[in-house]
């Protein structure tokens, strides 16, 4: 499977020594300014598909990181799996019971292009009880962020002939091969209505 696609996708992401260098996006960093949605374009330059791994319960494409100091944290462009938005002050915590889901990918098409949307906003996970988790959407701290997506170049399907969906999915799939990363960097907020990163 992917080790973690599918933001929104925009989205839980992280540097890694596989990836390829960044890009840089132009971008306008200030104060406490809200962002706008963003659109994380994953762009296939090869003749051939790619896939993401797009299963619910794995980190979300495109995974998110910010920089602090000379490290990277860990940050959510998506709620995570089966974890409700947290309850106002003093109100019960609710957890839920969630079937796990069947493994997906995302095509993206020779020569072409998905768009992962984000939100403008992350999402940081509390431990609510002793049991249960829930998030809260939190305006991004301006700063340097990373957008992070891993591709495969096969595809395995439970039920050839693994066609997708009117929106590219296949359901009962994982990906093959071997994995490529690549990430982009941003200052939020930002202006830009799409940064892009393109598959090796």
């Amino acid at each position: 499977m992917i080790r973690r696609v599918t933001l929104l996708g925009l989205l839980a992401l992280v540097g890694s020594a596989g990836c390829q260098p960044s890009r840089r996006a132009d971008a306008t960093p200030s104060g406490p300014a809200s962002q706008r949605p963003l659109d994380v374009v994953v762009a296939n330059p090869h003749a051939a598909p790619r896939y993401l791994d797009w299963t619910a319960t794995h980190e979300a494409t495109p995974s998110c990181s910010r920089r602090e100091g000379s490290a990277w944290k860990r940050c959510a462009f998506a709620p995570p799996f089966c974890v409700d938005e947290c309850p106002a002050p003093g109100a019960p915590p609710g957890c839920r019971e969630c079937a796990r889901p069947p493994n997906q990918v995302r095509v993206v098409p020779a020569k072409g292009s998905v768009r992962l949307p984000w939100d403008g906003v992350l999402y940081e996970t509390e431990k609510r009880g002793e049991w249960c988790l829930c998030y809260r959407k939190r305006a991004p701290t301006a700063g340097r962020y990373r957008a992070r997506v891993c591709a495969w170049p096969g595809v395995s399907c439970g039920r050839p002939p693994c066609t997708p969906d009117a929106n590219g999915t296949i359901t009962d799939a994982s990906p093959t091969g071997a994995e490529a990363c690549v990430h982009v960097e941003v200052d939020l907020p930002t202006t830009a209505g799409a940064v892009t990163l393109t598959l090796e």
